[in-house]
């Protein structure tokens, strides 16, 4: 069994150059968490996003044909929440300079947070007209593409991001998730492999990579993936699951029912547990 994907994650908003980290790729990394955003201004912005965003109102207003102010400006308007207004300068950053690719990217972000699908296709489409090499461009137009089931393009982008910056773990764990829909386990374990090679600490990887080794029969391993997946989310339902599923394809019953229960414990309404713990009821009564 393949369980739903634990990570929903988008690039980070650019202020800088294809493929290159800048304090804006840091500053607006909250608008890659999976945590719901609001469509307003946030109530609260962080002080260091109002400070930056003082600072270039001012940077604006000194010189307003700027299109990398605008741009900048979107970038901490982004981070404090204020997702209209992030909009409206990645916008502004384009009618000054069509030809900015990290502009389009930015607002393709934004799109995608309002649920602005199409949009934001097209402007990470235009991102990598502009800018081939443009990594961040690829990965974001493969998550949209692979949200909408189009696992070839999908496949392809992620791909190609890999190929342009082998060191992010995120690109292989999407493609690896890719790979997985396209019932491709052998790859799909071998991208989870790679991207917990660069970054041990995420349960994801370690549960995806169980579910494919699971479908491809290699329950000890998965097993090992489960339990790694459990240290790092104690609380994960899929993980406990997970580990359910591969004690019960080894033979180890009560240990597969324990894990089952534990996993409805932790979400009463998970069906892939209590299709577990009903299924292991029937055989054992």
């Amino acid at each position: 069994m393949v369980h739903a994907a634990l990570l929903a994650l988008l690039p980070a908003i650019a202020g800088c150059a294809p493929n290159s980290a800048s304090n804006e790729d840091r500053t607006t990394a909250a608008l890659t968490s999976p945590s719901p955003i609001a469509t307003g201004a946030a109530q609260n912005p962080p002080p260091e996003a109002s400070l930056q965003i003082a600072a270039l109102n001012a940077a604006i207003g000194r010189s307003p044909q700027d299109a990398a102010l605008f741009n900048r400006r979107g970038a901490a308007r982004g981070a404090s929440g204020d997702l209209p207004g992030a909009l409206a300068d990645f916008s502004a950053a384009i009618r000054l300079d069509g030809r900015y690719a990290q502009a389009h990217a930015n607002r393709a972000l934004i799109e995608v947070r309002l649920g602005q699908g199409d949009k934001a296709l097209a402007d990470y489409s235009r991102a990598i007209a502009l800018a081939p090499d443009y990594a961040l461009a690829y990965l974001g137009r493969g998550a949209l593409l692979a949200e909408r089931e189009a696992w070839q393009p999908a496949h392809a982008d992620f791909s190609r991001a890999i190929a342009l910056t082998p060191d992010d773990p995120l690109t292989f764990y999407r493609r690896g998730e890719v790979n997985q829909a396209l019932g491709a386990h052998e790859a799909a374990v071998a991208d989870f492999s790679a991207a917990l090679a660069l970054d041990t600490k995420p349960a994801a990887p370690y549960l995806r990579r169980g579910s494919s080794r699971l479908a491809l029969h290699q329950h000890d391993a998965a097993a090992r993936d489960f339990a790694a997946a459990i240290v790092r989310e104690a609380a994960s339902a899929a993980a406990w699951t997970g580990r359910g599923e591969a004690a019960e394809a080894m033979g180890r019953t009560g240990e597969a029912v324990d894990a089952c229960r534990r996993a409805l414990q932790l979400q009463a309404d998970y069906a892939p547990a209590a299709d577990c713990v009903r299924r292991l009821s029937a055989r054992s009564g």
